[in-house]
């Protein structure tokens, strides 16, 4: 290394020396001295040899660090995640931190085997630095870091419980809500005031669909069709920060009219049938039963009867008791 290093000195100053032959004004077309052309040529290859042994160096030797870092956050659920690494070692892990303005970081995940990390658990209000590198064995890579703002999460669905009235529909809301700091919290304790929109239309039809923002928790939808099947949808608006939630799964029921659900009374009505013919085979078994007792289908055998109708005899429970009889 010391030789090179020579040389690469002597090739320096060896083109040097061409320059200043340069500028000194030497004849277009003169030759340079054969030994500044060589020192030059030396130096050359000395700075290639030197890149291409960085770049083994990279290849072989220094751990990649993770690309395509974001984070997935929907109400407060944020989880970070990054590509795997495509590196020539095996048993490749990763370690998270974080850290709020100045002071040190706080791990989240260490060298974990897997291309996420749950960071739910950061405060909720804040910018933050997230960083995540790679290890392999005892060589890491450099950090890769982000900002995250959990306040910016996307406010997922709510739940929604619907209920039918006469020529209404009854709307219950739920959350969005989530777990953080070991207890539950509605988005309402984050943002303050929470107006649902909720979007009903007529199934199977092509009218238009209505909107209808609510203040609280459950509304009344009334002056709608009887008998008819409406889908509902509802999603969360924050006024203040001027944030719109996702849509809620699609709820389809039929209204009623006074008071009597369309499909109570169809399952009613087939249940009433289901009875009635069970009735009328009890009736039908019981009937041939008694028939069976009282008038027996079995008769005297035809040799008995011919006896009795030439003698008098009594008849006790089918049988021909003699009481006179001359006549063989």
């Amino acid at each position: 290394g010391r030789d090179e290093g020579s040389s690469a000195q002597r090739g320096r100053a060896g083109c040097g020396k061409t320059e200043r032959c340069r500028g000194e004004g030497l004849a277009e077309g003169a030759q340079r001295p054969p030994s500044a052309s060589a020192s030059c040529g030396m130096a050359g290859r000395c700075r290639r040899c030197l890149i291409y042994s960085c770049l083994l160096w990279t290849v072989h030797g220094i751990v990649p660090e993770p690309q395509n870092v974001r984070v997935y956050s929907v109400t407060f659920n944020s989880t970070l995640q990054w590509d795997p690494l495509i590196f020539h070692k095996e048993n490749v892990t990763y370690t998270v931190q974080y850290k709020r303005h100045s002071g040190g970081f706080t791990d989240l995940c260490s060298r974990t085997a897997f291309t996420e990390c749950s960071i739910s658990s950061i405060p909720l209000h804040g910018n933050y630095t997230i960083r995540v590198r790679a290890e392999s064995e005892k060589e890491q890579s450099n950090w890769k870091s982000i900002t995250f703002t959990p306040i910016n999460t996307v406010i997922g669905p709510p739940e929604v419980h619907v209920e039918p009235r006469p020529r209404a529909l009854y709307v219950e809301v739920r959350g969005p809500s989530f777990q953080h700091s070991g207890k539950s919290w509605h988005i309402r304790d984050v943002y303050g005031n929470v107006v649902y929109s909720v979007q009903i239309w007529k199934q199977d039809s092509d009218e238009q669909m209505n909107i209808v923002n609510i203040n609280y928790d459950s509304e009344k939808l009334s002056n709608l069709d009887p008998w008819t099947t409406y889908c509902i949808q509802v999603r969360a608006f924050l006024h203040e920060s001027n944030k719109t939630g996702e849509w809620s799964k699609m709820s389809c029921i039929a209204t009623t009219d006074n008071g009597i659900s369309s499909m109570p009374l169809i399952v009613g009505l087939l249940s009433g049938l289901i009875v009635f013919f069970l009735c009328c085979w009890m009736l039908f078994f019981v009937y041939q039963q008694v028939k069976y007792i009282f008038h027996p289908s079995h008769s005297l055998p035809q040799h008995f009867k011919e006896v009795c109708s030439f003698a008098p005899c009594k008849i006790y429970s089918g049988r021909c008791r003699y009481l006179r009889y001359s006549k063989l």
